[in-house]
């Protein structure tokens, strides 16, 4: 094995441009690498910074059979008031059920238009999900 290191340094040596290239190569290769990985550890291995995160059930509906869940037609959802109402009344096979969506919100104020991403949530959202405010408190 020591042999074949200074062979490859010999080799090297003799054309440092392939050197830099084959250096340059494999450090941008390991730095894609190492930022893949961490993304991926982010969003899929790392479990979810919540109480319990492996008893966490998501539930949608397929209309029409089009495979796509919880969504109707213009994008709207298709869990109502009235049916979220009588979901959350007559369930029993979970200990706490919450709903949530997302939305884009003005925060404006009567200024220049500011638009900002976010949830809405009903409001056994933290409290099914075990987690508690930093500061002050949250909604119930």
């Amino acid at each position: 094995m020591l042999h074949d290191l200074r062979y490859a340094m010999r080799i090297l040596r003799r054309n440092p441009t392939f050197a830099v290239v084959a250096i340059l190569a494999l450090s941008l290769g390991t730095g894609a690498n190492a930022a893949i990985f961490q993304l991926v550890n982010a969003l899929r291995l790392r479990s979810l910074p919540v109480e319990k995160p492996h008893e966490l059930v998501s539930i949608g509906i397929d209309r029409h059979g089009t495979g796509r869940v919880g969504r109707g037609y213009g994008g709207r959802s298709v869990f109502t008031e009235p049916l979220w109402q009588e979901i959350r009344s007559q369930q029993q096979a979970f200990s706490s059920v919450f709903a949530w969506g997302n939305g884009v919100w003005d925060l404006s104020g009567g200024g220049e238009a500011v638009l900002a991403n976010g949830f809405y949530v009903s409001g056994g959202f933290f409290a099914a999900l075990g987690v508690h405010a930093q500061i002050g408190r949250l909604f119930t």
